[in-house]
């Protein structure tokens, strides 16, 4: 799931940088780097930063089962809710940008 919201934050993203730039956008999946290429670093709130961070390590450890195992440890039903929620929020805010 996390590697999902991590997903549709970045190409929500990379759809920003195409829009800003009329190009591809960088082969990365690192939010904070498209955040700051396409300068919506800039407009983001802190706690939207810190969700970004949060965010970050799910690309690639996701996709590992040895790595999935230990993430879903982490994992509650109110902590996958909240994740989920905040995921909607910047998502619909990104959206709002193009």
């Amino acid at each position: 799931m996390l590697d999902l919201c991590h997903l549709v934050i970045e190409k929500l993203l990379k759809a920003y940088f195409i829009k800003i730039f009329k190009e591809n956008p960088p082969y990365t999946h690192n939010l904070l780097f498209l955040a700051e290429k396409t300068n919506l670093i800039n407009f983001l709130e802190e706690q939207q930063k810190d969700f970004l961070d949060f965010l970050q390590p799910f690309n690639l450890r996701a996709r590992y089962p040895v790595e999935k195992d230990s993430l879903f440890r982490l994992l509650n039903l109110n902590k996958s809710k909240e994740i989920i929620t905040k995921t909607k929020a910047l998502a619909e805010w990104i959206k709002s940008k193009l």
